[in-house]
């Protein structure tokens, strides 16, 4: 004899959570204090589809990373300044050069503003 386990037809697939939703799914699990079960009844929902919607951000995060084309002049002469101002600054990685900057940006994008510059 075999369990099989199978989602109620009732229940919606394959349509993204709202943003309404997820916060409802968030305040009732943490908040209220429901089950997953009670929750995904509730809201006619999958479980692992409230279980995600309860764990992760209500809102996407990124990273905030400058692009290379925001790199303008002055702050480009400024990387220069930096990478060539000592033995130990000539010694750094791009991403190296970009963290000592504050800049949030990857290494191949501090190159490309190095070579933009003049400098390989």
């Amino acid at each position: 004899m075999s369990l099989e386990v199978s989602t109620p037809s009732y229940y919606y697939k394959g349509q993204r959570l709202s943003y309404k939703e997820r916060i409802q799914i968030q305040t009732l699990r943490h908040d209220a204090e429901w089950t997953l079960e009670e929750i995904s009844n509730r809201m006619k929902r999958g479980v692992s589809t409230i279980h995600h919607a309860a764990n992760c951000p209500s809102t996407p995060t990124k990273p905030h990373r400058i692009d290379s084309r925001l790199i303008n002049t002055p702050i480009r002469d400024e990387i220069v300044r930096l990478a060539t101002a000592s033995r130990q600054n000539r010694g750094l990685g791009y991403a190296e050069l970009g963290r000592a900057m504050g800049i949030q940006a990857s290494a191949r994008t501090i190159r490309r503003a190095l070579r933009k510059a003049g400098h390989r």
